[in-house]
């Protein structure tokens, strides 16, 4: 996968996986606690419910970025600037 195909699929892939954090948002929002306690109880239904999930799915996320982003070896960079990065190549053949 190209790196133009790779940052699209980073940032929709980061808007799924920030799902239960768009849901509290939005439970929030609808619910508008007003008093101490009501801010009180809605922040612990968005630590126990969804702040569990989110890190779940940011887990996820990252272990999919990582595999995305890692690639194979035959889909190295190919410009000259990036030369010094490869093996072969910071080998010197004479010494």
């Amino acid at each position: 996968m190209k790196t133009i195909l790779k940052t699209p699929f980073s940032f929709f892939t980061l808007a799924i996986a920030l799902i239960p954090l768009w849901a509290y948002l939005a439970i929030w929002h609808l619910l508008k606690p007003q008093g101490f306690w009501q801010k009180l109880v809605m922040g612990y239904i968005g630590w126990a419910f969804f702040g569990i999930g989110q890190i779940i799915f940011l887990i996820f996320w990252g272990i999919i970025m990582v595999g995305t982003w890692k690639g194979n070896k035959n889909d190295s960079a190919k410009f000259e600037s990036m030369r010094c990065f490869r093996k072969k190549d910071a080998i010197q053949k004479n010494p």
